[in-house]
Protein backbone atom coordinates (compact mmCIF):
# COMPACT_ATOMS: atom_id res chain seq x y z
CA UNK A 1 0.00 0.00 0.00
CA UNK A 2 1.24 3.04 -0.98
CA UNK A 3 0.21 7.13 -0.39
CA UNK A 4 0.59 10.45 -2.64
CA UNK A 5 0.19 12.80 -0.82
CA UNK A 6 -2.03 11.26 1.51
CA UNK A 7 -5.03 11.18 -0.59
CA UNK A 8 -4.93 8.16 -2.99
CA UNK A 9 -4.60 4.48 -1.94
CA UNK A 10 -3.04 2.66 -5.08
CA UNK A 11 -2.94 -0.99 -5.41
CA UNK A 12 -1.21 -3.36 -8.55
CA UNK A 13 -3.29 -5.58 -10.63
CA UNK A 14 -0.98 -9.05 -10.39
CA UNK A 15 0.22 -9.47 -14.55
CA UNK A 16 -2.48 -11.97 -16.65
CA UNK A 17 0.28 -14.44 -17.46
CA UNK A 18 4.01 -14.33 -17.99
CA UNK A 19 5.37 -15.10 -20.77
CA UNK A 20 9.41 -15.68 -22.51
CA UNK A 21 8.50 -13.13 -24.93
CA UNK A 22 7.21 -9.20 -23.93
CA UNK A 23 3.82 -9.14 -22.31
CA UNK A 24 0.82 -8.11 -24.65
CA UNK A 25 -1.95 -7.71 -24.26
CA UNK A 26 -3.60 -7.12 -27.39
CA UNK A 27 -3.17 -8.21 -30.89
CA UNK A 28 -4.95 -6.45 -34.74
CA UNK A 29 -4.47 -9.04 -36.94
CA UNK A 30 -5.61 -10.19 -40.43
CA UNK A 31 -5.93 -13.75 -41.79
CA UNK A 32 -4.08 -12.40 -45.56
CA UNK A 33 -0.58 -12.32 -44.63
CA UNK A 34 0.50 -9.05 -46.88
CA UNK A 35 -1.70 -6.82 -43.98
CA UNK A 36 0.34 -6.06 -40.90
CA UNK A 37 -0.01 -7.26 -37.07
CA UNK A 38 -0.21 -4.65 -34.64
CA UNK A 39 0.72 -5.64 -30.76
CA UNK A 40 -0.52 -3.97 -27.87
CA UNK A 41 0.96 -1.97 -25.47
CA UNK A 42 2.14 -0.08 -28.44
CA UNK A 43 0.89 0.31 -31.24
CA UNK A 44 4.05 -1.78 -32.82
CA UNK A 45 4.14 -3.65 -35.48
CA UNK A 46 5.35 -7.54 -34.82
CA UNK A 47 8.62 -9.29 -34.84
CA UNK A 48 9.35 -12.51 -35.53
CA UNK A 49 9.15 -13.91 -31.98
CA UNK A 50 5.59 -13.52 -31.92
CA UNK A 51 5.16 -15.18 -35.05
CA UNK A 52 4.28 -19.04 -33.42
CA UNK A 53 1.58 -17.05 -31.04
CA UNK A 54 0.07 -14.97 -34.16
CA UNK A 55 -0.57 -18.06 -36.55
CA UNK A 56 -1.57 -20.02 -33.99
CA UNK A 57 -4.28 -17.61 -33.68
CA UNK A 58 -4.86 -17.17 -37.31
CA UNK A 59 -5.56 -20.97 -37.20
CA UNK A 60 -8.06 -20.93 -34.92
CA UNK A 61 -9.68 -17.93 -36.33
CA UNK A 62 -9.75 -19.53 -39.95
CA UNK A 63 -11.33 -22.73 -37.93
CA UNK A 64 -14.19 -20.76 -36.22
CA UNK A 65 -14.10 -16.80 -37.46
CA UNK A 66 -17.01 -16.37 -35.08
CA UNK A 67 -15.85 -18.00 -31.96
CA UNK A 68 -15.75 -15.56 -29.50
CA UNK A 69 -13.07 -17.01 -27.33
CA UNK A 70 -9.71 -18.72 -28.57
CA UNK A 71 -7.90 -21.13 -26.58
CA UNK A 72 -4.09 -22.06 -27.37
CA UNK A 73 -1.74 -24.81 -27.21
CA UNK A 74 0.26 -23.12 -24.22
CA UNK A 75 -3.33 -22.78 -22.33
CA UNK A 76 -3.50 -19.02 -23.30
CA UNK A 77 -7.12 -17.43 -23.78
CA UNK A 78 -7.74 -14.88 -26.02
CA UNK A 79 -11.45 -12.60 -26.65
CA UNK A 80 -11.96 -12.07 -30.13
CA UNK A 81 -13.70 -9.75 -32.01
CA UNK A 82 -14.24 -9.28 -35.47
CA UNK A 83 -13.85 -6.05 -36.84
CA UNK A 84 -14.20 -6.04 -40.24
CA UNK A 85 -13.49 -8.53 -43.50
CA UNK A 86 -10.20 -10.24 -42.32
CA UNK A 87 -9.64 -8.06 -39.59
CA UNK A 88 -9.83 -9.48 -35.81
CA UNK A 89 -8.92 -7.83 -32.28
CA UNK A 90 -7.56 -10.15 -30.08
CA UNK A 91 -7.45 -9.23 -26.23
CA UNK A 92 -5.47 -12.16 -23.82
CA UNK A 93 -7.57 -12.80 -20.86
CA UNK A 94 -6.48 -14.70 -17.59
CA UNK A 95 -6.39 -18.26 -17.10
CA UNK A 96 -7.89 -17.99 -13.69
CA UNK A 97 -9.62 -16.49 -11.50
CA UNK A 98 -8.54 -13.40 -9.41
CA UNK A 99 -8.24 -13.85 -5.94
CA UNK A 100 -9.54 -10.87 -4.35
CA UNK A 101 -6.87 -11.47 -1.51
CA UNK A 102 -4.03 -10.36 -4.16
CA UNK A 103 -5.76 -7.41 -5.56
CA UNK A 104 -3.97 -5.42 -2.87
CA UNK A 105 -7.12 -3.49 -1.98
CA UNK A 106 -7.55 -1.13 1.13
CA UNK A 107 -9.21 -3.45 4.25
CA UNK A 108 -11.91 -1.39 4.39
CA UNK A 109 -13.11 -1.67 0.41
CA UNK A 110 -12.21 -5.05 0.62
CA UNK A 111 -14.43 -5.67 3.64
CA UNK A 112 -17.27 -3.26 2.12
CA UNK A 113 -16.98 -6.01 -0.67
CA UNK A 114 -17.20 -9.14 1.36
CA UNK A 115 -19.32 -7.77 3.98
CA UNK A 116 -21.95 -10.57 4.74
CA UNK A 117 -25.28 -8.52 5.44
CA UNK A 118 -25.42 -7.98 1.47
CA UNK A 119 -26.53 -11.76 1.23
CA UNK A 120 -29.73 -11.27 2.53
CA UNK A 121 -30.11 -7.80 2.40
CA UNK A 122 -29.51 -7.67 -1.48
CA UNK A 123 -28.45 -4.43 -3.59
CA UNK A 124 -26.55 -3.32 -5.94
CA UNK A 125 -22.53 -3.02 -6.43
CA UNK A 126 -21.31 -1.33 -9.30
CA UNK A 127 -17.20 -1.03 -10.04
CA UNK A 128 -16.92 2.00 -11.57
CA UNK A 129 -13.94 3.26 -14.46
CA UNK A 130 -13.04 3.86 -17.97
CA UNK A 131 -11.18 0.97 -20.60
CA UNK A 132 -8.29 -1.09 -19.12
CA UNK A 133 -9.28 -0.03 -15.77
CA UNK A 134 -9.41 -3.46 -14.44
CA UNK A 135 -13.11 -3.34 -13.63
CA UNK A 136 -13.79 -6.69 -14.82
CA UNK A 137 -11.12 -8.21 -12.68
CA UNK A 138 -12.43 -6.50 -9.41
CA UNK A 139 -16.24 -7.91 -10.20
CA UNK A 140 -14.67 -11.14 -10.87
CA UNK A 141 -12.77 -11.29 -7.55
CA UNK A 142 -15.76 -9.93 -5.53
CA UNK A 143 -17.78 -12.69 -6.88
CA UNK A 144 -15.77 -15.48 -6.37
CA UNK A 145 -14.24 -14.26 -2.97
CA UNK A 146 -18.14 -13.81 -1.68
CA UNK A 147 -19.28 -17.31 -2.84
CA UNK A 148 -15.95 -18.65 -2.09
CA UNK A 149 -16.67 -16.96 1.96
CA UNK A 150 -20.29 -17.20 2.25
CA UNK A 151 -21.54 -19.80 -0.43
CA UNK A 152 -24.52 -19.59 -2.05
CA UNK A 153 -25.34 -19.25 -5.87
CA UNK A 154 -24.18 -16.51 -8.50
CA UNK A 155 -25.00 -16.18 -12.05
CA UNK A 156 -22.98 -13.78 -14.32
CA UNK A 157 -23.90 -12.28 -17.58
CA UNK A 158 -21.41 -11.43 -19.93
CA UNK A 159 -20.66 -10.56 -23.76
CA UNK A 160 -18.34 -13.41 -23.45
CA UNK A 161 -17.43 -14.40 -20.42
CA UNK A 162 -13.92 -13.43 -19.46
CA UNK A 163 -12.56 -14.83 -15.99
CA UNK A 164 -13.41 -18.60 -15.46
CA UNK A 165 -15.63 -18.32 -12.33
CA UNK A 166 -17.76 -21.44 -13.27
CA UNK A 167 -17.92 -23.93 -10.92
CA UNK A 168 -17.42 -24.62 -7.40
CA UNK A 169 -16.29 -21.97 -5.01
CA UNK A 170 -15.16 -22.63 -1.08
CA UNK A 171 -18.12 -24.79 0.49
CA UNK A 172 -20.80 -24.23 -0.51
CA UNK A 173 -20.47 -21.32 -3.26
CA UNK A 174 -21.41 -22.64 -7.14
CA UNK A 175 -21.22 -20.06 -9.48
CA UNK A 176 -22.59 -20.42 -13.21
CA UNK A 177 -21.61 -18.13 -16.40
CA UNK A 178 -23.87 -17.06 -19.10
CA UNK A 179 -22.64 -15.68 -22.80
CA UNK A 180 -25.46 -12.97 -23.06
CA UNK A 181 -25.14 -13.27 -27.29
CA UNK A 182 -26.27 -16.60 -27.05
CA UNK A 183 -29.57 -15.67 -25.09
CA UNK A 184 -30.58 -12.69 -27.23
CA UNK A 185 -28.75 -9.49 -25.85
CA UNK A 186 -28.36 -8.15 -22.09
CA UNK A 187 -31.76 -7.42 -21.87
CA UNK A 188 -33.21 -11.09 -22.85
CA UNK A 189 -30.45 -12.47 -20.65
CA UNK A 190 -31.27 -10.65 -17.67
CA UNK A 191 -35.06 -12.44 -17.60
CA UNK A 192 -33.32 -16.08 -18.40
CA UNK A 193 -31.13 -15.44 -14.94
CA UNK A 194 -34.12 -14.44 -13.17
CA UNK A 195 -35.82 -17.71 -14.03
CA UNK A 196 -32.78 -19.77 -13.15
CA UNK A 197 -32.36 -18.77 -9.60
CA UNK A 198 -33.25 -21.01 -7.09
CA UNK A 199 -36.34 -20.45 -5.80
CA UNK A 200 -35.81 -19.42 -1.34
CA UNK A 201 -32.11 -18.07 -1.87
CA UNK A 202 -31.08 -14.86 -2.01
CA UNK A 203 -28.99 -15.12 -5.52
CA UNK A 204 -26.13 -13.17 -6.82
CA UNK A 205 -26.24 -11.16 -10.08
CA UNK A 206 -23.28 -10.64 -12.38
CA UNK A 207 -23.69 -8.15 -14.87
CA UNK A 208 -20.91 -7.57 -17.30
CA UNK A 209 -21.10 -4.19 -18.28
CA UNK A 210 -24.05 -1.69 -17.98
CA UNK A 211 -24.62 0.08 -21.32
CA UNK A 212 -28.55 0.30 -22.60
CA UNK A 213 -31.25 2.52 -20.85
CA UNK A 214 -33.39 -0.84 -20.56
CA UNK A 215 -31.19 -3.28 -19.07
CA UNK A 216 -30.30 -0.10 -16.18
CA UNK A 217 -33.84 0.23 -15.28
CA UNK A 218 -33.93 -3.73 -15.30
CA UNK A 219 -30.87 -3.80 -12.35
CA UNK A 220 -32.08 -1.05 -10.66
CA UNK A 221 -35.40 -2.76 -9.78
CA UNK A 222 -33.71 -6.20 -9.21
CA UNK A 223 -31.60 -4.32 -6.77
CA UNK A 224 -34.32 -3.77 -4.39
CA UNK A 225 -35.68 -7.09 -4.70
CA UNK A 226 -33.50 -8.96 -2.61
CA UNK A 227 -30.99 -9.95 -5.25
CA UNK A 228 -27.34 -9.07 -4.32
CA UNK A 229 -26.32 -7.33 -8.20
CA UNK A 230 -22.50 -7.09 -9.69
CA UNK A 231 -22.00 -4.49 -12.51
CA UNK A 232 -19.30 -2.87 -13.95
CA UNK A 233 -19.75 0.53 -16.18
CA UNK A 234 -17.93 3.23 -18.08
CA UNK A 235 -17.67 6.58 -16.04
CA UNK A 236 -15.11 9.03 -14.82
CA UNK A 237 -15.97 9.19 -10.88
CA UNK A 238 -18.50 7.75 -8.90
CA UNK A 239 -20.79 10.37 -8.81
CA UNK A 240 -20.64 11.04 -12.53
CA UNK A 241 -21.36 6.79 -12.99
CA UNK A 242 -24.53 6.90 -10.68
CA UNK A 243 -25.94 10.36 -12.07
CA UNK A 244 -25.24 8.51 -15.60
CA UNK A 245 -26.96 4.99 -14.28
CA UNK A 246 -29.88 7.01 -13.00
CA UNK A 247 -30.27 8.90 -16.32
CA UNK A 248 -30.19 5.63 -18.50
CA UNK A 249 -32.83 3.88 -16.27
CA UNK A 250 -35.06 7.13 -16.68
CA UNK A 251 -34.79 7.03 -19.97
CA UNK A 252 -36.36 3.86 -20.72
CA UNK A 253 -39.40 4.63 -18.63
CA UNK A 254 -38.13 4.22 -14.75
CA UNK A 255 -39.98 7.43 -13.12
CA UNK A 256 -38.64 6.70 -10.19
CA UNK A 257 -35.08 5.68 -11.12
CA UNK A 258 -33.72 7.70 -8.03
CA UNK A 259 -36.08 6.13 -5.40
CA UNK A 260 -34.53 2.85 -6.54
CA UNK A 261 -30.91 3.45 -6.96
CA UNK A 262 -31.11 5.52 -3.46
CA UNK A 263 -32.83 2.07 -1.71
CA UNK A 264 -30.27 -0.63 -3.39
CA UNK A 265 -27.29 0.56 -4.24
CA UNK A 266 -24.93 -0.84 -1.80
CA UNK A 267 -21.28 0.23 -2.43
CA UNK A 268 -20.13 2.30 -5.72
CA UNK A 269 -16.13 2.20 -6.32
CA UNK A 270 -14.37 4.00 -8.90
CA UNK A 271 -10.95 2.47 -9.99
CA UNK A 272 -8.43 4.26 -12.86
CA UNK A 273 -5.03 3.31 -13.40
CA UNK A 274 -2.53 6.42 -12.96
CA UNK A 275 1.79 6.67 -13.05
CA UNK A 276 3.49 2.88 -13.11
CA UNK A 277 0.76 0.94 -13.89
CA UNK A 278 -0.66 1.55 -10.45
CA UNK A 279 -4.22 1.68 -9.97
CA UNK A 280 -6.23 4.65 -7.75
CA UNK A 281 -9.35 3.19 -6.21
CA UNK A 282 -12.29 5.38 -4.57
CA UNK A 283 -15.25 4.13 -3.06
CA UNK A 284 -19.14 5.38 -1.69
CA UNK A 285 -20.75 2.92 0.38
CA UNK A 286 -24.63 3.22 1.73
CA UNK A 287 -25.26 5.61 4.00
CA UNK A 288 -28.11 7.45 4.88
CA UNK A 289 -26.61 11.06 3.70
CA UNK A 290 -25.50 9.36 0.45
CA UNK A 291 -28.72 7.78 -0.19
CA UNK A 292 -30.44 11.15 0.39
CA UNK A 293 -28.42 13.32 -2.37
CA UNK A 294 -29.14 10.20 -4.36
CA UNK A 295 -32.84 10.11 -4.33
CA UNK A 296 -33.06 14.19 -4.60
CA UNK A 297 -30.80 14.06 -8.43
CA UNK A 298 -27.94 15.57 -6.26
CA UNK A 299 -25.14 13.60 -7.72
CA UNK A 300 -22.63 16.46 -7.22
CA UNK A 301 -22.81 16.41 -3.81
CA UNK A 302 -21.39 13.02 -3.75
CA UNK A 303 -18.12 14.20 -4.42
CA UNK A 304 -17.95 15.40 -0.59
CA UNK A 305 -19.27 11.57 0.32
CA UNK A 306 -16.44 10.09 -1.42
CA UNK A 307 -14.13 12.15 0.02
CA UNK A 308 -15.03 11.73 3.57
CA UNK A 309 -15.03 8.13 3.21
CA UNK A 310 -11.67 7.86 2.07
CA UNK A 311 -10.28 9.85 5.37
CA UNK A 312 -12.40 8.22 7.50
CA UNK A 313 -10.18 5.23 6.70
CA UNK A 314 -7.64 6.58 5.42
CA UNK A 315 -5.42 4.89 8.25
CA UNK A 316 -7.23 1.60 7.09
CA UNK A 317 -4.90 0.08 4.93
Amino acid sequence: MQFVGNKHYYLQFPPINKMSEPTITDFRLSIEADKPTIIFPGPLVVTSEHSETIEQLKEEIKKNPHSKMIELGDGSRWRNQRMRDDRYALRRMPKECPNIENLGLPRWIKALLLQSSMKEQGGLIVVFGQTGAGKTTTFSATIAGRLTLHGGYGLTLEDPPEHPLEGSHGKAGYCEQLDVDELGGYEKAIHTALRCFPAKDSSMLGYGEIRENLTAAELVRIAVDGHLVLATMHAKSIPEGLQRLAAMANAAGEPNANDLLSTGLQLAIHQKFVANGRLDVQALPRDNKASAHIQKGEFSALKEEVKKHFMNNSDDS
